[in-house]
């Protein structure tokens, strides 16, 4: 079995490192700005977001598997060879340093 990193940075997968491929699949976005927030004395603008379609997505191989963001696999819950991290580690103080599973999308 094979996994291809699909995410621009390397992860850590039960321990184990595993490098980004160079392949980095994404889900195009649609933006329209709505608003403008209010926020420090300043303005944080509001968009409304639309997803598209999914780019840089390798075609299926056998025993492979290709871990993509969670919007990626979202985008694509027919791909069963698509998964995503989950089950985060973190260190003391918070930040994520590694997952200990792999999710797929359910369908049904």
């Amino acid at each position: 079995m094979t996994l291809i990193n699909c995410t621009p940075h390397a992860i850590v997968l039960c321990g184990r490192p595993l490098l980004a491929s160079g392949v980095v699949s994404r889900v195009t976005e649609h933006a329209s700005h709505i608003d403008d927030l209010d926020w420090l004395g300043g303005t944080v603008p509001l968009d409304a977001v639309l997803y598209g379609e999914v780019v840089d997505l390798p075609d299926p191989r056998p025993f492979t598997y290709y871990i993509v963001s969670r919007p990626v696999a979202e985008a694509v819950p027919h791909r069963l060879d698509v998964v995503f991290l989950t089950d985060f580690e973190r260190d003391a103080g918070g930040q994520v340093v590694g997952a200990r599973r792999l999710g797929r999308k359910r369908v049904g």
